[in-house]
C-alpha cells in the first residue's frame, strides 16, 4: 500500500498532534476527542505545511479512511522529488 499525500488546499483519551518539518518538531496539540482530517490540515497550515503524510504513533501510516482518528499522530512534511 503506497502512502497517501495530503495538501493542505483542500471520543478518546488525551490524544496528541505533532507536526514535523524536517526531522523538527514545530506544533503539538492535543486533544480529547478523534482527530479528523479538517482539523489535522489546519493544525498543518498553522505549522507552515503544505504538503504532508500522517502516521500513528508506531510509524504506521495512515489515509483518509482512518479519519477521525484516535490516538496520537504525527504529520510530517512531504516534498516530491523534482523532475530535471
Amino acid at each position: 500500500m503506497s502512502e497517501e499525500v495530503f495538501s493542505t488546499d483542500s471520543s478518546a483519551e488525551q490524544i496528541t498532534f505533532k507536526a514535523e518539518i524536517r526531522g523538527r518538531t514545530t506544533i503539538t496539540k492535543t486533544s480529547d476527542k478523534a482527530f479528523t482530517l479538517e482539523q489535522v490540515k489546519q493544525w498543518a497550515r498553522e505549522a507552515a505545511i503544505n504538503n504532508f503524510k500522517v502516521s500513528d504513533a508506531d510509524g504506521d501510516s495512515l489515509g483518509s479512511a482512518d479519519f477521525p482518528y484516535e490516538g496520537d499522530i504525527v504529520v510530517r512534511e512531504y516534498n516530491a522529488a523534482k523532475s530535471i
